[in-house]
């Protein structure tokens, strides 16, 4: 008897630890200080995290590094669609011991349009708590603890890593057990798949969330 088995509803993590990260590092966090300086937290931020959007003169780097991942993603998943262009808008998460960040998904993005990739790149990660995903059936205890795959995965993080996932998967980011800050920039990224006319269309109606300042 011939068996064969596939993968369905695969979702892919991707992992990798930014080149030159050190130096990357370096030069975001005087910017991200004085972001700190200079603006209250965000509407909606969970308690004990501070958040704020705004573009970093050192960003060059990370968005360079965000753009590898998204063609890495193309290539593993939409060789059959020409891509006409990504939007990459991104944000800065605190977190003070003991802040968390609870279950949440990216679906919608920023402003309500929709994104397809999200991630985080950790600036400062090492001992600050793992990042834990779940499926809706985690969530609503449906999978059997027989059963393969049962167990929610995580990833403890350490300095220059960045993950990427799509938007809709849940994810949370533990209780920060140490006396460090754990600072990360959270991303989304917005495929843009067909026409020029297409995408001009998708784009009038973005606001743009991230301006300079």
């Amino acid at each position: 008897m011939d068996i064969k088995v596939s993968s369905i509803l695969t979702i892919p993590l991707y992992i990798s630890r930014v080149d030159n990260f050190e130096e990357i590092n370096k030069a975001l966090l005087p910017e991200i200080k004085k972001h700190r300086e200079e603006n209250k937290s965000l509407p909606m931020s969970n308690d004990k995290c501070w958040r704020g959007m705004r573009q970093y003169n050192s960003e060059k780097p990370l968005l360079e590094s965000i753009d590898i991942l998204c063609s890495r993603f193309h290539s593993d998943f939409m060789k059959d669609k020409k891509e006409t262009d990504r939007r990459t808008v991104y944000w800065t998460n605190v977190n003070e011991k003991g802040g968390r960040n609870m279950f949440h998904h990216h679906a919608m993005g920023t402003n309500g349009q929709s994104t397809e990739l999200s991630g985080v790149y950790y600036v400062q990660g090492k001992g600050t708590g793992k990042i834990i995903f779940r499926t809706h059936y985690h969530m609503e205890n449906q999978i059997s603890p027989y059963m393969p795959y049962s167990m929610s995965p995580s990833y403890e993080p350490n300095d220059g890593d960045i993950l990427m996932f799509p938007s809709y998967l849940l994810h949370e980011i533990e209780p920060n057990p140490s006396e460090e800050q754990r600072i990360t920039i959270a991303f989304n990224v917005s495929l843009f798949l067909g026409s020029e006319w297409a995408k001009k269309t998708i784009m009038n109606k973005v606001k743009d969330d991230n301006p300079k300042s």
